[in-house]
């Protein structure tokens, strides 16, 4: 069995084919959002709204992945940073993860651009740029 790895960065939609031996064939769509790895997860949106589900912009991990998130920044469309945490593992506390909040206040529902920096124990950290959108 071959084993493909996808990435997509924004919502991104594939074809994927197969064949038999007969020459009966199908085909199905998949559509992607935010970042999928191999152990990582990071998704193209949250929503900051208190009703328990999404409430923080948080990255998934397989468990027992053993890595350190070195930097975790979001900045807003001018480049001003509006969150940072650095030097964490997952399981994080909530205050790890970005809120949706800004000086206090409630972030407004738009794209936000992320940069996370993550150490894979005895790997080289490896570099994660994307967007993040609040929603409502």
């Amino acid at each position: 069995m071959k084993h493909f790895l996808l990435a997509a960065t924004l919502c991104t939609l594939f074809m994927a084919g197969v064949a038999n031996a007969n020459n009966q064939s199908s085909s199905n769509f998949l559509s992607l959002d935010g970042i999928q790895a191999d152990s990582l997860y990071i998704p193209s949106a949250f929503s900051p709204n208190g009703d328990g589900r999404n409430d923080l912009f948080e990255v998934f991990m397989k468990p027992n992945t053993n890595a350190v998130i070195k930097n975790y920044a979001i900045f807003n469309r001018w480049g001003s940073m509006v969150f940072e945490s650095k030097n964490f593992t997952l399981p994080a506390s909530d205050s790890a993860w970005w809120d949706g909040y800004f000086n206090g206040e409630k972030a407004t529902p738009d794209t936000y651009v992320y940069r996370i920096e993550i150490e894979y124990t005895g790997k080289r950290p490896i570099i994660y740029t994307g967007e993040i959108a609040i929603v409502n």
